[in-house]
């Protein structure tokens, strides 16, 4: 007989149902994984749930993803079956999954970067069957050991939203002696500030979400800022003795906050771009050129960060579970938990528990 699961799709026009489907067999050099948690990412509103049903199917903003892909792509659980060629893992493993699919052959993948691949790349949740399921099937070269110290819901959030938090702040090369300034207080700039300050430098948070900016206070950072109340600018220059930041991030993706970044970090300083999205103007002599910035992109992480940040996760008790993950929701209350998300009504991290 066959054994059917719930699985959540988006239809399209901000709808979203949960279905019947049949629970999958995993095959050469998969396994078959139960899942604990599975986040909720702004990049699966954008992206897919908010595309009209018409254009469902069509590449929007670069993606295509049929209406039928089980969503989900930042998926946690245990190993419940392995498919023939499977030589590491096991039944009742404990894993995160690293949400792109690479070639596996190419330099990009051979040093970990499978979101850089440049023959193949499948996005669990958009190309592949994503988390949002009782089971879903992955390759065994995309799935990392979760420490047992390491809750299902916070291997969630590493397999996408906190990774990229991390590889920013490993890339701008964030340490004591920095003053790291981070535009955005979602789950990316979030666990980004979390990180900086565990790496020693002094973080100052900027967000318009009071909410958010509480969690940010929670963390023990050193001054959140509200442009709606605040002078960001002069906020930060005082902070850091008119100075100004020596690192900074823009996880907003917001046009106005990218081009106040640069006028908020110092001569020499460090920038990078991670919110997905919209447009800049800058005025590339008076804001880079002259005074020497640094500017890189940062575009989620490899495989070989996201063992490093659940080993950094495991060794120190970093909370990133506890203080980031801020709803918890039952699969079955998929539509109105991605109606909340879509709304803004959540402020941290969202993650699936109950399947």
């Amino acid at each position: 007989m066959t054994k059917l699961m719930k699985g959540v799709f988006f239809p399209g026009s901000m709808t979203c149902t949960v279905e019947d489907v049949e629970v999958p067999t995993p095959g050469m050099g998969e396994v078959l994984l139960e899942m604990r948690a599975s986040g909720m990412c702004g990049s699966d509103l954008e992206y897919i749930y908010k595309v009209p049903k018409e254009k469902r199917g069509q590449p929007i903003l670069g993606v295509a993803t049929d209406p039928s892909t089980i969503t989900g792509h930042e998926p946690a659980g245990v190993v419940t079956a392995v498919g023939p060629g499977v030589r590491h893992l096991k039944v009742g493993d404990r894993v995160a999954v690293y949400h792109i699919n690479g070639c596996g052959f190419c330099k990009d993948c051979r040093s970990g970067w499978h979101i850089t691949c440049t023959e193949v790349h499948e996005t669990y949740g958009f190309d592949r069957h994503g988390g949002n399921a009782q089971f879903m099937v992955a390759d065994e070269r995309d799935c990392v050991i979760l420490p047992n110290n390491v809750s299902f819901d916070a291997g969630a959030f590493v397999a996408c939203g906190a990774g990229t938090g991390f590889s920013v702040t490993r890339r701008l090369g964030i340490s004591g002696m920095d003053d790291y300034l981070i535009f955005g207080a979602g789950p990316v700039g979030l666990s980004a500030a979390m990180f900086g300050k565990h790496m020693g430098a002094r973080v100052m948070v900027v967000d318009m979400n009071e909410t958010r900016l509480d969690m940010a206070r929670a963390l023990g950072v050193a001054r959140t800022i509200n442009p709606a109340k605040q002078d960001v600018r002069d906020e930060v220059l005082s902070f850091t003795n008119g100075v100004g930041a020596s690192a900074a991030v823009d996880c907003s993706a917001n046009p106005r906050a990218r081009s106040m970044m640069f006028d908020c970090v110092k001569t020499w300083g460090r920038a990078a771009f991670v919110g997905e999205g919209h447009d800049v103007h800058l005025d590339v002599s008076p804001q880079i050129i002259h005074r020497q910035i640094t500017l890189i992109g940062s575009w989620v992480y490899s495989t070989p960060m996201m063992m490093e940040l659940l080993e950094t996760i495991s060794r120190h008790g970093l909370p990133l579970g506890e203080l980031l993950v801020s709803d918890r929701f039952s699969l079955k209350d998929a539509p109105k938990a991605f109606e909340r998300f879509a709304a803004g009504e959540t402020a941290g991290k969202c993650v699936f528990v109950d399947f």
